[in-house]
């Protein structure tokens, strides 16, 4: 879950690394790394653009092995991604988060909260704040819809 983890540290810039392999894991040398910022996009959005960057690093290195020298990784840096599972999904709407989240989680596990005891999914959020949902057993609709057959769920805007 790296880049779903970087999305929710608020961190600037994600990338990838091609590293040796070795039997600790991800303890190999560094033979090359790339950064892209992550500005507003989703998890699914840096998935492609980190595959494809990925790709090319790879080949990169492959292709031109001879001229990369090899970096020791600084341990010191290390991070910890914790797995995500459907329940990393559950938000409150209050939370000073939603848009990290949504943005992380976008794709699977997505986020919801619970109303009246009915599980409600975020499907869509613009500029933070929600735009689309879907009530457990409900087709999606967007929060206006929501609001007129619910009751409202967010301060007037």
């Amino acid at each position: 879950s790296p880049i779903q983890s970087a999305i929710l540290a608020g961190d600037d810039v994600t990338g990838v690394s091609i590293m040796g392999v070795r039997k600790k894991m991800d303890s190999g040398p560094v033979y090359l790394q790339k950064e892209i910022p992550i500005d507003e996009k989703n998890s699914h959005e840096l998935f492609e653009e980190l595959s494809e960057m990925g790709a090319d690093a790879l080949l990169e290195v492959v292709l031109g092995f001879e001229k990369f020298s090899p970096m020791k990784q600084d341990n010191g840096q290390a991070t910890y991604c914790k797995k995500i599972t459907r329940k990393s999904g559950e938000v409150s709407l209050d939370d000073p988060g939603l848009m990290q989240k949504y943005r992380a989680y976008y794709g699977w596990p997505g986020i919801y909260t619970f109303l009246d005891g009915k599980r409600v999914k975020i499907t869509e959020m613009q500029d933070g704040e929600i735009t689309k949902l879907q009530p457990e057993g409900k087709k999606e609709m967007s929060l206006e819809e929501f609001e007129r057959g619910y009751g409202r769920i967010t301060p007037a805007h």
